[in-house]
């Protein structure tokens, strides 16, 4: 029942996470798989730590979140607003969890989908939720992909809600040119 954090872990701090879990476990080099948000944290860790990865695989990835001038996919900065007052206000709801959210098909059995909105429930509140979103707002892995050298595997799928096929196609071609 104690109080949660009600600031979201940065980039850094997470593949610092992703570091002292393999020198304690003994992992000198490993395959990094992130997911989502995840997956800017996996680049970020390839172009940091690129001796301690054999390869990258991403999924549902984009190199940013929040549409700009130079970058057409995902939602506008005014869409975001609205979408984080909603968050605070009324928490995870399903619109959240299939939606701009978590993106899960609309189509999921919604035995699975009740169950995964009492997961989110219990392990972040409407605040944390709201400060994990602002944090992965300002996601912008754009200048780090250039420098990723391990080979990387870049998946994503049709009609996902979040992550933009477009956009994911578009992230190897700004990765280092390299034979493999």
């Amino acid at each position: 029942m104690s109080d949660r954090p009600t600031e979201a872990a940065t980039l850094e701090e997470r593949i610092d996470d992703i570091r002292a879990v393999m020198d304690d476990v003994g992992s000198k080099q490993a395959a990094i798989f992130g997911v989502s948000e995840g997956g800017s944290m996996a680049c970020l860790f390839a172009a940091t730590y690129p001796q301690r990865t054999r390869a990258l695989i991403l999924w549902g990835v984009q190199a940013r979140w929040i549409r700009s001038e130079d970058y057409p996919w995902g939602i506008t900065g005014e869409e975001f607003e609205n979408k984080i007052r909603e968050l605070a206000e009324k928490g995870a709801n399903i619109d959240y969890l299939t939606g701009w959210g978590a993106g899960y098909p609309k189509d999921t059995d919604p035995a699975i989908l009740e169950w995964l909105m009492r997961l989110v429930r219990a392990g972040a509140s409407p605040s944390a939720l709201v400060a994990l979103e602002e944090m992965n707002s300002h996601i912008d892995i754009r200048a780090i992909l250039p420098t990723i050298g391990v080979p990387t595997l870049v998946m994503n799928r049709t009609g996902d809600p979040v992550a933009n096929v477009a956009a994911a196609r578009d992230m190897p071609r700004r990765f280092q040119a390299r034979d493999l």
